[in-house]
C-alpha cells in the first residue's frame, strides 16, 4: 500500500537524526517533501476511485 511505504520512507528518514544532528533541518525538510508527494499521490489515488 502506498501510505504505508510513504510512512516507512519518512521514519527511515528519520532515523539519520540521531546521527547527524547538525542537518536536522534538511532532514525534516526531505521528509517533509516526501510526506507531501506521499499526500498528493494518495490523494490522487482516491479522487481516480
Amino acid at each position: 500500500m502506498v501510505v504505508n511505504f510513504y510512512v516507512i520512507l519518512g521514519v527511515f528518514l528519520a532515523i539519520p537524526v540521531y546521527f547527524f544532528a547538525e542537518q536536522v533541518w534538511l532532514l525534516l525538510l526531505l521528509s517533509l517533501v516526501g510526506l507531501y508527494y506521499g499526500a498528493r499521490q494518495l490523494v490522487n489515488e482516491i479522487n481516480s476511485h
